[in-house]
């Protein structure tokens, strides 16, 4: 099952920005089923090997597109709006839509085979 680069950065950032320690009880019951009203901590998250794999291609990002991968930070840990991003860099909406592209389908390639296998 394939998921969505977005979704998988998102679940990225959730882990990355997590205060929680893996001692707290689950957010999620196995056994009970929850609506969407019940669950306290419904955000997506990814298991630590699989944030580890996020981590190591946006690294590598980092090592060859700086920009991007500031980008791509601000963005998805920092929650920084596109626009206000763009506006504190002095660079267009479009510049900054365009490199969270190009970081976007960077992490997809560099992840797209390893995730399928633990996903």
């Amino acid at each position: 099952m394939k998921r969505d680069i977005k979704q998988v950065l998102v679940a990225w950032a959730n882990v990355r920005r997590s205060t929680r320690t893996g001692l707290e009880y689950p957010y999620k019951s196995p056994s009970i089923p929850v609506t969407s009203g019940d669950c306290f901590d419904c955000r997506p998250l990814l298991s630590e090997s699989e944030a580890h794999i996020v981590d190591k291609a946006a690294l590598r990002l980092a090592q060859i597109d700086p920009i991007s991968y500031s980008i791509l930070k601000s963005i998805y840990i920092n929650k920084q709006s596109r626009r206000l991003l763009a506006k504190n860099i002095n660079k267009s909406n479009d510049f900054i839509c365009d490199q969270l592209k190009l970081a976007e389908f960077y992490i997809l390639a560099k992840i797209d085979d390893v995730m399928d296998i633990i996903i």
